[in-house]
């Protein structure tokens, strides 16, 4: 069982094929239940699964101190539950507390992260002894995906030199997450001064491309600029994440060091979060190049071979800006990444779905050995698929054009009894 979180579509690329591969690939029966559909509690209560995975959109929605209360208190039906089950968080350096608290209540067999495996001990060190933490990337490639963009590919022409797409990262994720802006602010000023264009847009809540919008987005751009993604701060309760927006509430205008000097001195570089984002490897797919803050992606995308490394004092800007104007060093670039990355399969959603069930068959030899235990199968409530999507935005228009059409009727009873 799959457990998720919906409310609008399309979702993005990496969200649906996420969801896709759970079924995609492994030999089993697999249940997605949207957590926020309305009845979608006593549905847990009712299903019997060898193994429960929560995705990452479930427990994105800790960031919302109006969701996730609700979303926990329906999480709490599968505590008892005698399976398996995994924890899919991201951004764990925020309320990484809610995730310990999760993984204990739920006994989960496996948590998996994609914080570095330095940084587990401070994250989960109170779970490390019952729980097995393995890393995962944020993101993965689906072959269908892949032959998709490839058709996009031969239809688009590249017609800027440098793109971005980024949101406005908060003050409480520290320097790294600050990254993700000065570089678009540094690129979009110095891009025109070496006669390049730049399609570069940052915004409070982040790009809004999404399913093939974004996929041409990508396609038409040379070159994508980005950082990995993290933060070097860990906010364990969401309390620095408020302290900071009241301060900004109050001070507008504030730059990052003053917010730094009021909320949380010293703590900057308490934690060295960083990956691989998922448009790293869709740059990989469409055949951009990728002009990138020095780092360690993961070990996959490396520098010179995959990427042209900017420093991250921007001390060699100029020098990177001028490189990407050599189409064949691009070219040269992309086809070794797309080499490297897509067709090697390492970040293959098979991979990812591989490490998701591995604790599947231990359980199920333990089950069978357990006599006593009885299994109740309970119908599919499959209420995800890739062409049509069930979630409570589509289910709050139903209900309302249901009363729309009673409360028709009920006029026109109303008129008719009036005029006999």
């Amino acid at each position: 069982m799959v457990v998720y979180v919906q409310t609008q579509t399309p979702l993005r690329t990496s969200i649906e094929d996420r969801l896709a591969a759970y079924s995609k690939h492994g030999e089993h029966d697999v249940t997605y239940v949207n957590v926020l559909v309305p009845g979608a509690g006593r549905v847990l209560r009712l299903l019997r699964p060898d193994l429960v995975v929560v995705d990452t959109t479930v427990l994105d929605t800790r960031f919302s101190n109006r969701i996730w209360p609700s979303v926990r208190k329906r999480l709490a039906a599968l505590e008892d539950r005698r399976c398996a089950k995994v924890l899919l968080p991201q951004d764990e350096y925020f309320q990484s507390d809610a995730v310990v608290e999760l993984a204990r209540a739920m006994r989960a067999n496996l948590l998996c992260s994609v914080a570095p495996e330095t940084e587990w001990n401070l994250l989960y060190g109170e779970i490390l002894g019952h729980c097995k933490v393995v890393r995962v990337l944020t993101g993965y490639l689906d072959d269908g995906t892949v032959r998709h963009v490839d058709t996009l590919r031969n239809q688009i022409p590249r017609n800027a030199d440098v793109g971005y797409r980024a949101w406005r990262a908060e003050s409480f994720l520290g320097r790294q997450g600050q990254l993700k802006v000065e570089i678009g602010v540094r690129v979009a000023a110095a891009a025109p001064l070496h006669g390049l264009s730049a399609d570069i847009v940052l915004q409070h809540w982040g790009e809004n491309l999404l399913g093939d919008a974004w996929w041409r987005w990508l396609i038409a751009s040379r070159w994508v600029i980005g950082v990995e993604g993290g933060a070097s701060i860990l906010d364990r309760d969401g309390s620095l994440r408020d302290i900071t927006r009241r301060y900004l509430a109050r001070n507008p205008r504030a730059t990052f060091e003053e917010v730094e000097a009021s909320c949380f001195p010293g703590r900057d570089g308490e934690l060295d979060f960083r990956a691989l984002s998922p448009r790293h490897l869709e740059a990989c797919v469409t055949r951009t190049g990728q002009i990138l803050i020095e780092g360690d992606y993961n070990g996959i995308l490396r520098p010179w071979d995959h990427y042209l490394p900017l420093k991250r004092d921007f001390s060699n800007l100029d020098e990177i800006l001028e490189l990407s104007k050599n189409e064949e060093l691009r070219t040269e670039i992309v086809a070794r990444a797309f080499q490297d990355v897509v067709e090697t399969k390492v970040a293959d959603y098979s991979v990812f779905a591989s490490t998701v069930f591995s604790p599947l068959p231990l359980f199920l030899e333990q089950r069978r050995s357990d006599r006593s235990g009885t299994r109740h199968v309970v119908g599919a409530f499959n209420v995800w698929s890739r062409g049509w999507v069930l979630g409570r935005s589509y289910l709050r228009k139903v209900v309302l054009s249901v009363r729309r059409v009673l409360r028709q009727l009920r006029e026109w009873r109303t008129s008719r009894n009036a005029s006999s």
